[in-house]
């Protein structure tokens, strides 16, 4: 290992134990007895690392982690050094986009030896939106929308989240008349709130204003990580 390499490995390793996702590895329950006073301190451990790579530190984190422990911690450091070294980032996607891009990205052949359909999603998306690619990107998507014989996964999305995406394929004055429809159903709730004072009919009018707000585009949903 070159001094290059090695100053690269040191100061991975250095970046990793000051992660938040690293401090609670040292939690009492992944040693095999208690911790040692100098793993129990996250700034006493990180001195204790000062001129380690992860190779050097890996002799005395075995010794007194658990099997279990240790092993996991080497997954995830691995997964840590490839993603910098790859230039890959954690997305989150809602359940329902992840249950449209999968079989998407099959049907292209889009996923990469040994990756499984994580490689395809990342192609899938980088083949979406790269300029080269926009003439045949149409054509692909419209074939597969119009396959019979290639299932359609319909999302469950919630109504405000599909009010979203409404809106945004209308012209200017559609939203407009969309809005004054939702807006006087919802007048409309409200006035008969006196004649049903009801808890069900109650949140049922909260559910309505989130809507609205949601057309407004005040209220998106939060998508799920994958």
């Amino acid at each position: 290992m070159n001094n290059n390499t090695a100053n690269e490995a040191q100061i991975l390793w250095q970046d990793y134990i000051r992660k938040p996702a690293f401090k609670k590895r040292l939690a009492i329950g992944n040693f095999r007895v208690e911790p040692p006073a100098d793993y129990q301190n996250i700034e006493v451990f990180i001195s204790k690392m000062a001129g380690h790579d992860f190779d050097s530190a890996k002799p005395g984190l075995k010794a007194v982690m658990t099997p279990a422990a240790f092993s996991k911690l080497c997954d995830a450091y691995r997964a840590y050094t490839y993603k910098l070294r790859h230039g890959r980032k954690n997305v989150s996607l809602s359940a329902e986009t992840l249950a449209r891009l999968k079989p998407i990205a099959s049907r292209l052949g889009l996923q990469e030896p040994g990756q499984g359909i994580d490689g395809g999603l990342d192609n899938l998306l980088y083949y979406l939106t790269s300029p080269e690619e926009q003439d045949s990107v149409q054509p692909h998507l419209t074939a597969l929308a119009r396959d019979k014989d290639w299932p359609q996964p319909t999302p469950m999305l919630k109504p405000e989240i599909w009010l979203s995406l409404l809106k945004q394929r209308l012209p200017a004055p559609e939203q407009n008349l969309l809005l004054q429809v939702l807006e006087k159903a919802f007048t409309q709730g409200w006035q008969a709130r006196e004649q049903a004072k009801t808890p069900q009919k109650l949140q049922q009018l909260k559910n309505d204003a989130k809507i609205i707000k949601a057309f407004h585009g005040e209220n998106k949903g939060k998508p799920a990580k994958v």
